[in-house]
């Protein structure tokens, strides 16, 4: 493997997310469906938020854990967890700007 093969990986992640951002957003805020999901299972807040991501991530974990190499949509599920990584850190982003307000 290369560097170039990480960026081309990347890439596909990138596209995926665009992809999936339409249903996770409202058009305007990409944490959209987070947001709702911090109010519905908890006080709404980005702790909350981090909560029901790390929910929905934890899905695609298990079926990895128990499954591995097997599990026909592993290469999907992993860009899945990366594209939920990235918006646990935006979540963070959040609330550390809030902090700063």
């Amino acid at each position: 493997m290369r560097t170039k093969d990480f960026t081309k990986k990347l890439s596909t992640v990138i596209n995926l997310f665009v992809k999936k951002s339409e249903q996770y957003s409202d058009g305007q805020d990409i944490l959209s469906a987070f947001r709702k999901a911090g109010f519905i299972h908890g006080d709404g807040s980005v702790k909350s938020m981090f909560e029901a991501m790390l929910f929905y991530k934890g899905k695609h974990d298990l079926a990895l854990a128990e499954h591995g190499l097997d599990l026909p949509d592993a290469q999907e599920r992993l860009h899945d967890i990366i594209v939920y990584c990235v918006l646990g850190s935006l979540m963070i982003d959040e609330m550390h700007s809030k902090d700063k307000l």
